[in-house]
């Protein structure tokens, strides 16, 4: 979050990303997942620590499950304990977890190629706060339809 206080800061991190493909059952099936860690600090004058709103760790993993006639998708990600006052610990908010899950179905029609997609989000229905006073949605689904032409060799 930007404030006119936050122009004068130290920054530091490690950032940490892994992904592999595997070939099981005939299908292609992927994860990735990766880390980080953000030390975002107030450099001299009143204020000192971490910024305000920005965690020092998150992290999170995404699967793809090829099932022949579509795909099943996960993400989990993880956001860590964040202040919400600058320069004070004091009400800090406290690290969530979230889960989304969907489904992908393509199939020709005509000329084209077709695919429905469903998602769930917030499927633990995670009621953290995003800001003080701004809680996350709670859990929530969308449909998308999308339409391409096929792609001709």
């Amino acid at each position: 979050v930007w404030s006119p206080g936050n122009f004068h800061v130290s920054r530091e991190g490690l950032d940490l990303e892994s992904s592999a493909e595997l070939v099981l059952f005939g299908h292609t099936h992927s994860l990735a997942a990766h880390a980080s860690w953000s030390r975002v600090s107030y450099r001299g004058g009143v204020l000192e620590g971490q910024v305000a709103y920005r965690p020092e760790f998150t992290a999170g993993a995404h699967a793809r499950i090829d099932l022949g006639f579509g795909e099943a998708t996960a993400r989990l990600s993880h956001v860590g304990r964040r202040r919400s006052v600058e320069g004070s610990d004091l009400n800090a908010l406290s690290p969530y977890d979230l889960v989304d899950v969907g489904l992908g179905l393509p199939f020709p029609v005509g000329g084209w190629q077709a695919r429905i997609e469903g998602t769930l989000t917030n499927l633990l229905d995670e009621k953290a706060a995003l800001l003080v006073d701004y809680p996350l949605p709670g859990r929530g689904w969308s449909v998308r339809a999308r339409l391409s032409p096929l792609r001709r060799p």
